[in-house]
């Protein structure tokens, strides 16, 4: 009769219990647009899905509304650079960066679609039951100021897979003579914040 090779046994209890602990995913992961590449849409991890309300159950934002937020634009037209999307302490965050400056002027609301690609006015299909549309004055993603325009966003106009409590996707449906425009499509109508960071200058959506 064979006797267990108790001390191999407890080894390999160990390796196991270790290699579990060490699997948990990291929801604060973002999906970031800042770098270039041919590709029209971003994909999300596949560790965490969009909608499913998980990620922002813990989600406390002071002072957020569902009514219309803006500021004035005051500066010359702010280039955009990059978009990100992740979780911020339980929210759903969107990032909009610009190049050097300041923020440009801005006006988040829902508005209920449809919606159409800036100047060919050719139907734009955004997913998701409710809209949150961020639209930026005197900004653009090219700048016009050299003799060539000179792209300064060379991400992708479509985010998808976000992996996110409740945007579903984020779309970028305007850039013509200073007006930039973005669309969050949501899993429903939320309370939501607007705040502007410096260096780099940024404007960021969180919701809740």
């Amino acid at each position: 009769m064979l006797r267990p090779r108790v001390g191999a046994v407890v080894v390999a209890f160990l390796v196991v219990a270790a290699a579990s602990a060490c699997g948990g995913g990291d929801d604060s992961r973002a999906v970031d647009s800042k770098q270039s590449g041919p590709a029209p849409t971003a994909t999300a991890p596949s560790s965490t899905s969009a909608g499913s309300g998980s990620p922002s159950s813990t989600c406390s934002l002071a002072g957020a509304a569902t009514g219309t937020q803006s500021t004035p634009a005051t500066g010359p037209t702010s280039l955009l650079t990059a978009v990100r999307a992740a979780v911020h302490d339980g929210c759903d965050r969107v990032v909009f960066e610009f190049r050097d400056g300041a923020p440009p002027g801005y006006q988040v609301s829902y508005q209920p679609g449809p919606f159409h690609k800036g100047e060919s006015d050719e139907p734009l299909d955004v997913q998701g039951a409710a809209y949150l549309v961020v639209r930026f004055d005197h900004a653009s993603g090219v700048d016009m100021s050299s003799p060539t325009a000179n792209p300064t966003y060379t991400g992708p106009r479509l985010l998808t897979g976000l992996g996110l409590g409740h945007a579903v996707e984020i779309v970028n449906s305007e850039d013509f003579e200073g007006i930039l425009t973005w669309v969050i499509g949501l899993d429903g109508r939320r309370p939501f914040t607007v705040t502007t960071l410096s260096s780099p200058p940024r404007v960021v959506v969180d919701v809740s």
